[in-house]
C-alpha cells in the first residue's frame, strides 16, 4: 500500500508571488532478505557463483522493506515587463 499526503501554500504580492509544496510518499517497496539474527549474510560458495550465468536466488525469507521519499520545492515568480 502506499500514500502520498501533499501540503503547501502560496504567497502574493505586488511584484513577486512565493509558493512552497511538500510531499511525502510512504509505502513499501525496496524488495530485500529478512537479515539473520546474526547480522551476517552466508557467503560460502560465492566465488563459484562468481564465474556463472545463473542467478541464485535469496537463501531467506523475502521481505518488502518501508519506503519514505520527501520532496520540498519553492518557487519564485517575478513579472516581466
Amino acid at each position: 500500500m502506499e500514500w502520498t499526503p501533499t501540503w503547501g501554500f502560496g504567497l502574493r504580492f505586488p511584484e513577486v508571488e512565493i509558493r512552497y509544496q511538500g510531499r511525502v510518499a510512504n509505502g513499501t517497496g525496496r524488495p530485500g532478505v529478512v537479515p539473520e539474527p546474526r547480522g551476517g549474510f552466508e557467503l560460502a560458495g560465492a566465488t563459484a557463483r562468481v564465474a556463472s550465468n545463473i542467478l541464485v536466488a535469496p537463501t531467506g525469507p523475502l521481505t518488502l522493506g518501508e519506503v519514505k521519499v520527501v520532496t520540498h520545492q519553492i518557487s519564485l515568480s517575478v513579472p516581466i515587463r
